[in-house]
């Protein structure tokens, strides 16, 4: 039991995914639970009922802290016990700050109560005004007779049921509670430490003129210690903004809030969302062709791999030298990785390729690279190379019940560019997967991240941007398919019956089979080699109803206690093995001895001649009484 919070995201796919995200929420029972920015930071914060039939424990404010990563109580002045099925919040007293409405639901718990709060987290509870001794569920709060103050609706439980309505007793209507929003920078921007941006912001409602105030955080909003401007002065609702000279940090986790209060003193904070501020220089992991490379394709495309996201002018800092006249067209972006065509390369011929100072990642305006970067490469004879291709693939096209733990393969002809070929897989529905390379760079291995989705079809392709280590490529794209099997079967087997039953007596010796019923399809070599009888003979074993269930043809002893034990070696169709050790017994009838053919040799013998005097003696008598 306890409150559980769940975030939603949307997936690759368009699905939507639920974390649960409740560090810091109480375990117990609750019923009513209202969501509510109640401290005006921007987040939706929590109140909470408990409900226990008599022994509740009371109202709960829960502060919503970094997006919902932890909740920390601010149930100052909260009653501590007691039932509350729901809640509802709302400026009841029109001071600025949300109240609570609730109402006591079972036992000694009783009538309406309003908790005032001060936006800080403390709350002064009431219920002067509101009939006692009734215990209600529903509450709800509505400007029910249009005075623009907020009034109390609740269902009564006790007193014969009923609906109620308490008419808000404040003369005038709250002022219009001020609202802001932070519009830049917003959740995704990039900005470059050191440089100068302005902040803008919309504020809207509330009574001008307004006095806002600007800070920034470096861990999601959890904390603002840091001012960009205090005291800012907004003569009416709108559009404002602030510039601001970025700090020469490196976090993703950079967010502004904006604080407005209104000439009435009501307040609001609101913040933005995570940004990025970069202060580091980009850099080149890998190129294509690789520094020193001989015998490439007088027709290879030049492919320059950044260390973080670049700027779109990057590409006019890349040039090309040597004899020809060699030439760099069409570029494109793939993630961090520039592609560039080529033309007029020479047979036989080196060439340099030079990233100037003037490459600059994607922040705004942008960090240029610390220094230029070059790499040669030298031509090959002029001969048209031959072209990699897919030459084998795991699983093969069309496969269907493929194991959602399986890895995939795919075999070239060729010794591939490692960099150039991982960034040409694409891969639908879409999952995350670690590269190996192997059998000289010619097998590339993708290992996905978690298990494949089960009954799944996957389409794999290998896009002509894939290159062998002499620069040239596929002919065209490869693409192939394959479907998942049914997730793996984790439940382990039990014995769900058997005959005879467990320890039933008088069995006839004659019986000459017994059975085992499982809950689940049962391996059978490991099932019957499982089986152990104590006394009797086990002449034989059958199985029946798709192999649920086991017959064993025995021969059993007169009088005797047979025990049959299954042990864990049982395993199902999957290989799991029997949850626990089962075992039963019965117990046989017990002989009856003879002693000759006669009845009268029997030892029942004097029994049967006593039944016959006992019947004879009336019949002799009444002949007697005849004569």
């Amino acid at each position: 039991s306890g409150v559980d919070v769940y975030l939603v995201t949307e997936g690759p796919l368009g699905n939507l995914a639920w974390t649960p995200s409740s560090v810091g929420l109480p375990d117990g029972k609750f019923s009513g639970i209202t969501g509510a920015d109640w401290n005006k930071d921007g987040m939706t914060d929590l109140v909470i009922s408990a409900y226990a039939a008599g022994s509740g424990t009371g109202i709960y404010a829960y502060e919503n802290s970094r997006n919902a990563a932890v909740w920390t109580s601010s149930s100052n002045g909260l009653p501590d016990d007691g039932d509350y099925i729901e809640n509802a919040i709302g400026d009841i007293d029109g001071d600025g700050h949300l109240d609570i409405a609730t109402a006591g639901s079972y036992g000694n718990t009783y009538g309406i109560m309003v908790c005032y709060g001060d936006g800080d987290g403390t709350w002064t509870c009431s219920s002067q005004g509101f009939t006692d001794n009734i215990q209600y569920v529903g509450v709800d709060l509505g400007d029910f007779n249009g005075d623009g103050t907020l009034d109390i609706v609740a269902g009564k439980r006790t007193r014969g049921g009923g609906i109620e309505v308490w008419k808000n007793p404040s003369s005038s209507a709250p002022p219009p509670q001020p609202e802001i929003e932070v519009t830049y920078p917003s959740a995704g921007d990039s900005l470059t430490g050191g440089s100068t941006h302005d902040v803008t912001w919309t504020s809207s409602s509330g009574t001008p003129p307004f006095t806002i105030a600007l800070l920034y955080s470096t861990d999601s909003g959890a904390t603002y210690p840091q001012s960009i401007a205090a005291d800012l002065t907004q003569e009416e609702a709108g559009e404002g903004s602030h510039s601001w000279s970025v700090p020469v940090i490196n976090s993703g986790t950079v967010r502004v809030i904006a604080r407005v209060i209104d000439s009435e003193g009501q307040t609001v904070s609101r913040g933005g969302q995570d940004f990025k501020v970069d202060t580091i220089a980009p850099t080149i992991t890998t190129t294509f062709p690789r520094d020193g490379t001989d015998e490439v394709s007088t027709s290879t495309p030049v492919i320059i791999t950044f260390d973080e996201a670049m700027g779109g002018s990057t590409s006019a800092a890349v040039s090309i030298s040597g004899n020809g006249d060699p030439v760099l067209s069409n570029p494109s972006w793939s993630g961090t990785q520039l592609s560039l065509d080529t033309s007029g390369f020479l047979a036989d011929t080196r060439y340099t390729v030079t990233t100037s100072t003037g490459a600059v990642d994607a922040s705004l305006p942008g960090n240029n690279m610390a220094g230029a970067h070059t790499f040669s490469f030298t031509t090959g004879g002029g001969e048209t190379p031959i072209p990699p291709m897919v030459v084998s693939t795991t699983p093969h096209h069309d496969a269907t019940g493929v194991a959602i733990g399986s890895s995939l393969t795919v075999g070239f002809s060729k010794t591939m560019d490692l960099t150039a070929t991982q960034g040409a897989v694409r891969i639908a529905p879409q999952f995350d997967w670690t590269p190996s390379w192997t059998d000289g760079n010619t097998v590339l291995s993708l290992f996905p991240a978690s298990d494949l989705a089960p009954n799944t079809r996957f389409t794999v392709t290998i896009m002509d941007t894939a290159l062998a280590s002499d620069g040239t490529s596929l002919d065209s794209p490869y693409t192939w398919s394959f479907t998942t099997g049914d997730p793996p079967d984790l439940i382990l087997p039990m014995v769900s019956g058997n005959y005879p039953p467990d320890r039933q007596r008088e069995i006839q010796f004659t019986l000459d089979e017994v059975t085992v019923t499982f809950s689940e399809p049962m391996d059978r070599p490991s099932t019957e080699a499982a089986v152990i009888m104590d006394s009797g003979t086990i002449v034989g074993m059958t199985w029946r109803v798709e192999d649920t269930v086991l017959a064993i043809t025995v021969e059993l002893e007169e009088g005797e206690r047979h025990t049959i034990t299954l042990g864990t070696g049982a395993t199902d169709m999957s290989g799991n093995h029997l949850a626990e050790e089962f075992s039963f017994y019965f117990v046989t009838r017990e002989p009856i001895e003879a002693e000759g053919n006669s009845p009268l040799g029997s030892p029942l013998a004097p029994l049967l001649l006593l039944s016959l005097l006992l019947v004879a003696a009336p019949m002799l008598s009444r002949r007697g009484r005849g004569r």
